[in-house]
This record gives structure tokens, C-alpha cells and sequence, in this order.
């Protein structure tokens, strides 16, 4: 039981690891899209799945301040992909900045209740179960 009171809590590299996956999976997006324009309704659940993914990766490190973590992580995804998508276009498409931004603050804190949900499950199903001591007769 030890080894789930240890907190942990995610390194500066987790969030920076975060936004470079959720740059190339949006970056991956817009490719798709410029050879098959239709598909873009599908861009808001994409970009609330890559928040959504993203964030739980950085949660997976931590023990503690899920919700914290969460926006941290979908803001700090959102901040390198829009920092990298200015190298990349000609010009900022303001609209694909604001939902970006929501599909990632919405995704992180989507990922902040399920990964607190699964922490909370995990320390209830190790409390149910006994320390199975077996006897040698």
C-alpha cells in the first residue's frame, strides 16, 4: 500500500512532451484535411479527443491536483501547438485558435475527472481486497 500514498506529480518535460504529441496529431489533422475538406466536421471531436489524450498521458504522473494538472496540460498543448503552427502557416486562422483552445481546456479537464475517477477506483479495489498471508501446514 505504500507504493499509492507515494505522490508523484508531472516534470515541466510532461507538458512539453504533451503539447509536441498534440501539435503533430492537429498538424496530422490539417494534412488530412487539405486533401479531403469534407471530413471537417470532424475537427472538433478531434481536437477534444487530442486534448483529451494528451492530458491524460501528463495525468497518468501524477497523484494529486487532477484538475490543476488537467488545465495545465490542455493549455500548455495549446500554447506549443499555436506557437508551432506560426512557423508553419502563413497566417493565423483565429477561429482554429479559439477552438483549439476550448477542445483542449475541455479535453484536460475531461481527462482530470476520468484520471481521478480511475485513481479513486484503483485505491477502492485495493482496499477491498485482504493481505492474502498464506499458512504453510
Amino acid at each position: 500500500m505504500s507504493d499509492l500514498t507515494e505522490e508523484k506529480s508531472p516534470r515541466i518535460f510532461d507538458y512539453l512532451a504533451a503539447g509536441i504529441l498534440a501539435n503533430g496529431l492537429v498538424y496530422f489533422w490539417q494534412v488530412i484535411l487539405s486533401f479531403l475538406p469534407t471530413l471537417e466536421i470532424l475537427s472538433i471531436p478531434i481536437f477534444l479527443a487530442v486534448g483529451f489524450v494528451t492530458s491524460w498521458l501528463v495525468l497518468k504522473r501524477t497523484s494529486k491536483q487532477h484538475l490543476k494538472v488537467g488545465v495545465i496540460a490542455g493549455v500548455a498543448s495549446w500554447g506549443i501547438t499555436i506557437f508551432m503552427m506560426f512557423g508553419l502557416q502563413e497566417g493565423p486562422n483565429m477561429l482554429l485558435i479559439i477552438v483549439l483552445f476550448g477542445c483542449f481546456l475541455v479535453g484536460g479537464l475531461g481527462a482530470a475527472y476520468y484520471s481521478l475517477k480511475q485513481q479513486i477506483k484503483d485505491e477502492a479495489k485495493s482496499d477491498d481486497q485482504p493481505n492474502q498471508v498464506t499458512e504453510n501446514a
